[in-house]
């Protein structure tokens, strides 16, 4: 009986163990995905791929009141992202488990369609689906840095 549990105990240790090479997969998968993120509407299909389906997503911007965003509306509004001219990034990157991961960017950019800096603070958790990062939630926040 010892022998069972100490197996189990055992296994269950090398099923949630997350190894040098899990971390850094990770972190190319989540640094990919906001360097996509940054180019724009260019890699929409790609931006859309990463996010599950049944995503949890949402956004405050400039104060006003939290957003919640749907995959669809995520989906439709993508052709309109515009590309970042980045300032400043600070990213961070955290595999909790094998098959979960927490990633943070805080980014300064300036938009040239609106004349004025913003910075975007945004964390994302991650699942692996079907053998493949998924983002399973998205929060956003935007704030005005300066204007031009």
């Amino acid at each position: 009986m010892i022998l069972v549990g100490i197996l189990l105990v055992s296994c269950q240790n090398k099923n949630t163990s997350v190894t040098e090479d899990l971390k850094l997969e990770f972190e190319k998968v989540a640094k990919e995905f906001q360097q996509n993120y940054i180019e724009g509407s260019d890699h929409c299909k790609y931006i859309i791929r990463s996010v599950d389906k049944e995503a949890q997503i949402s956004e405050i911007q400039f104060g006003q009141p939290k957003v919640l965003i749907s995959y669809e509306q995520l989906a439709e509004f993508c052709p309109q992202l515009s590309k970042k001219i980045v300032v400043d990034m600070t990213s961070e990157q955290r595999l909790l488990t094998p098959s979960l991961g927490y990633d943070y960017v805080r980014m300064t950019y300036l938009r040239e369609s609106h004349g004025d800096t913003v910075q975007r603070i945004s964390s994302r958790i991650w699942k692996v689906t079907k053998g493949t990062w998924k983002i399973i939630q998205i929060d956003n926040s935007l704030s005005k840095v300066c204007d031009d």
